[in-house]
């Protein structure tokens, strides 16, 4: 729910309120020079590979057919307006998956450059 009403961590939010110029906001998990925003989260960082294809090969691939071949803005949204119980549920435990790790590695990374 955080990431549909942009309440989470994700650069491309809080970037807005140090005032970092949006093409700025690059991912700091991977070295992709993409903006981190809920599309990347979604669909490109590397960091959250196997997460992604546990996402969508084995719990959504039978919700939503070929998910994966869709442009991501219209994958995104198809996710994001599911009324469907059990894709909500996936989804949801996969972007809380994501966004621990994202913490767990700015954390680590934070602490390796504190000492």
């Amino acid at each position: 729910m955080k990431l549909r009403i942009g309440n989470h961590k994700l650069l491309i939010e809080t970037g807005r309120y140090d005032q970092i110029p949006r093409d700025n906001r690059l991912c700091p998990t991977c070295n992709s020079n993409q903006i981190e925003d809920e599309i990347h989260l979604l669909f490109h960082c590397t960091k959250y590979c196997s997460f992604k294809d546990e996402f969508y090969k084995k719990k959504i691939e039978n919700q939503i057919p070929n998910i994966t071949q869709l442009p991501p803005m219209q994958a995104t949204k198809k996710l994001m307006n599911s009324d469907n119980y059990y894709l909500n549920t996936q989804l949801m435990k996969f972007i809380l998956r994501c966004l621990s790790l994202r913490n767990n590695l700015l954390s680590n990374e934070s602490n390796v450059t504190h000492t």
